[in-house]
């Protein structure tokens, strides 16, 4: 049995199955007890680089207007915006802007940028692997350990065993209420137009995939 099948044997789908999230990072528990809102209208944001955090709500990002978002165009296309073949990040990166996330200036080439403007857009915007990027070396982002630990507007990210290592698919959460000790969490994408999949249904679907939950 190889590891990815003893991991996937120990951690059923519905359970506090771990995420694979890169050499160098420890696991932690997964959230034992319910938050107190299903979808909090905001959290503090977080400043590029530093990691600083703060309380304002002005500053803050608006969780329930990324999910409203989300929920709105993940079966469309908001015409405000151009359209790409694989457009599962630029619907991601829509919906974090729909939610307050600042643009970061700089090169549309360059993972420390993220933007979008009448003419071009960051690579960044438009790519799974170079949003990770930019999210997580800006700190826009923080790992999770478990997929359980998937809140409404976090970000799931998946990397396909076959082809080089980059990530190849992004994903927003929609739908994520705790039962029975567990979250029902389900994400929405438009690359094949998908609203509220389970998690636990593509978990099962590709044992072998590796994954990334970023909260947002």
């Amino acid at each position: 049995m190889s590891a990815e099948q003893l991991a996937y044997a120990k951690n059923p789908p519905g359970s506090q199955a771990a995420l694979k999230i890169g050499t160098g990072r420890v696991a932690t528990p997964a959230k034992a007890v319910a938050p107190n809102d299903h979808v909090p209208e905001t959290k503090p944001a977080v400043g590029p680089k530093t990691g600083a955090t703060t309380p304002s709500l002005m500053a803050g990002y608006d969780y329930t207007a990324m999910v409203n978002y989300a929920r709105s165009w993940a079966l469309g296309r908001n015409g405000a915006y151009r359209q790409f073949g694989n457009d599962c990040q630029n619907f991601v990166s829509q919906s974090l802007k729909a939610g307050g996330w600042q643009d970061q200036g700089g090169w549309y080439q360059y993972d420390s940028s993220w933007w979008y403007d009448w003419a071009n857009q960051t690579y960044s915007w438009t790519g799974a692997q170079n949003f990770h990027n930019f999210a997580v070396g800006q700190g826009r982002v923080t790992y999770l350990s478990y997929l359980n630990d998937l809140g409404p507007a976090d970000v799931l990210q998946v990397h396909w065993p076959e082809g080089t290592p980059d990530v190849d698919h992004s994903m927003f959460v929609t739908y994520s209420p705790w039962s029975a000790g567990t979250r029902d969490i389900r994400v929405s994408y438009p690359t094949n137009d998908v609203l509220d999949r389970s998690v636990w249904d593509l978990y099962a679907s590709f044992p072998y995939a590796t994954w990334y939950g970023l909260r947002t």
